[in-house]
């Protein structure tokens, strides 16, 4: 995530990662999530993904790792994720 969209994330407004988290280009993404206020982390997990990352960049952003394996899990998992 770039500096700016973390500026732009505000300091109340949290976010949230849709990612199969596979870390295959950049700087590690740790960094960041620790500068968020709030990042909660959906994984894809239909394919290749990286469940260890994912459930760093959500403890360090201070939100939950949600899993998805399906179109169908997504809609639950959104729900879950702004109760």
């Amino acid at each position: 995530m770039p500096p700016r969209a973390v500026a732009r994330a505000g300091p109340r407004r949290p976010v949230l990662l849709l990612s199969d988290c596979v870390h295959n280009a950049g700087p590690d993404p740790r960094p960041v999530a620790t500068r968020l206020p709030r990042l909660d982390v959906l994984l894809d997990t239909s394919g290749e993904h990286d469940a260890d990352l994912a459930r760093d960049l959500a403890r360090l952003g201070h939100g939950r790792l949600l899993r998805a394996a399906h179109y169908r899990d997504v809609a639950p998992a959104l729900s879950s994720a702004f109760e």
